[in-house]
């Protein structure tokens, strides 16, 4: 077996389908003699035999759910340098390849050692307040917004110790070509091949309609600051499931992160064809 012991994530609380999919991983898992672990929060009531997750023993983890789950488990995998896997049961599914349909004949390859091995790169984003920095991950993108109040914010952006530009407006998405197809496309980004060493800072609702999305090298040091003080302070989210305030006299850096995300993909997968798919395009 090419994977023995296997980490299954998945949203906590999962019910229905979800829940339904997590029994079958985990019996199927275990019948082809895998040691199987899982997090506390995930509770598999009639599987009590399963072992709770520790990160660094394990060779493979496998998530249930949708890119959601699949972004928590990239930031908590990647530092350990584990391979990762997706099973779809969210809506888009960009990062989750198995279908749970084909669940256990693609499992079955995975464990034999035929797969489609890829390397994805996250960004590390920290906020300098004062004499303090807090630091995050993110696999698809880093934003700074506003939140609920439609009101421009004035930032200067600086690329490598250069000024940029300074730009007003509802905020901006720095992507990577994993969330290129996520936040970011909505906002007008460009969708960039997951394989480029590339980052794209993409304006929200900017003033002029001259500011436009941008594509610089990935490995470029990043840093954003207020130019104004705003009765609201903006907020700084990581993969949309961080937040953070965003203070006057605050810096945000931006730089590639140094381990890499190795995702797992079945053998027939095909970067287009998911696009094709999820996007809707003629083929």
């Amino acid at each position: 077996m090419h994977f023995q012991r296997i980490g299954l994530l998945a949203k906590p609380g999962a019910i229905g389908a979800n829940l339904a999919t997590l029994y079958q991983v985990a019996e199927y898992l275990q019948n082809c003699g895998a040691d199987v672990f899982c997090e506390p929060e995930v509770t598999l009531l009639s599987m009590s035999v399963l072992t709770p997750l520790t990160w660094p023993s394990l060779n493979l983890v496998v998530v249930v759910g949708g890119d959601g789950s699949m972004l928590n488990a990239a930031r908590l995998a990647v530092d350990y340098g584990i391979p990762v896997v997706g099973i779809n049961r969210g809506n888009l599914g960009f990062l989750t390849d198995i279908c749970p349909s084909q669940l256990k004949s693609q499992l079955a390859d995975i464990l034999a050692g035929q797969f489609h091995r890829e390397e994805r790169f996250l960004l590390t984003g920290t906020i300098v307040h004062g004499d303090r920095e807090i630091t995050y991950d993110a696999l698809n993108d880093i934003v700074l917004y506003l939140g609920s109040a439609a009101h421009l914010i004035e930032f200067s952006i600086e690329i490598d110790g250069v000024l940029m530009c300074r730009q007003r407006a509802d905020g901006i998405i720095v992507t990577t070509p994993t969330g290129s197809t996520a936040y970011s496309l909505s906002a007008g980004g460009p969708i960039l091949y997951p394989g480029l060493s590339a980052i794209a800072l993409v304006p929200m609702m900017p003033h002029k309609l001259t500011s436009r999305p941008i594509v610089i090298n990935a490995n470029a040091k990043i840093v954003i600051k207020l130019e104004n003080l705003h009765a609201q302070s903006p907020l700084v989210t990581f993969d949309s499931q961080q937040s953070l305030k965003f203070e006057a006299g605050d810096v945000l850096k931006i730089e590639q992160k140094a381990q890499r995300l190795n995702l797992i993909h079945p053998t027939h997968y095909n970067y287009f064809a998911t696009l094709r798919d999820k996007l809707h395009w003629e083929s």
